[in-house]
């Protein structure tokens, strides 16, 4: 919830300022609004980071802790997939057709990581003693591919927002 809350207030910050730098004539302003989204969207991707669960660490014993765990994170994973979504769906014609389609395209394969993980718990689920470390690894390797996946989005909607700065930048020149 503390994340939703985060990220949340992060893009509303990163939409306002872009609407504040849309009214600026002052190029200082400008680049100060501009650090100022970077900075809001850095903190929102070490947050993510320090959020990160090592599913190496969980015994046989604890399978079912980790299953409800890793359930927990799927959930997070898929609340951050359709934030994303939502993100391309606000951006209108604010972005070219190319940065559309690449956004469209890295939605596509985080939907996949999160299908394999969703594979590769139900496997966890139903896993014997002989193979939990095998199958304990693979549900790792997927939480984090999708993991990474989700922070290469959020670098892409800060590309969004500065393709968006130098749209407003040649309105005003």
């Amino acid at each position: 919830m503390k994340k939703k809350k985060l990220l949340g207030t992060v893009l509303s910050v990163a939409f306002a300022s872009l609407i504040v730098l849309a009214s600026c004539t002052n190029k200082t302003k400008q680049e100060e609004v501009r650090e100022d989204i970077n900075e809001d969207l850095i903190e929102l991707r070490q947050d993510t980071r320090e959020d990160m669960r090592d599913f190496k660490n969980y015994t046989y014993a604890q399978k079912d802790e980790f299953v409800r765990d890793a359930n927990e994170e799927l959930d997070d994973l898929n609340r951050e997939i359709e934030n994303l979504k939502t993100e391309l769906e606000n951006a209108g014609d604010n972005i070219s057709a190319e940065s559309r389609a690449s956004y469209q395209r890295s939605i596509a394969a985080l939907e996949e990581s999160r299908d394999d993980l969703k594979s590769q718990l139900a496997k966890a689920k139903d896993s014997s003693e002989d193979e939990w470390e095998e199958v304990k690894s693979d549900v790792a390797n997927a939480y984090e591919k999708t993991k990474d996946g989700i922070k290469q989005g959020w670098e892409e909607v800060r590309n969004f927002v500065g393709d968006g700065v130098d749209k407003v930048k040649e309105k005003m020149d």
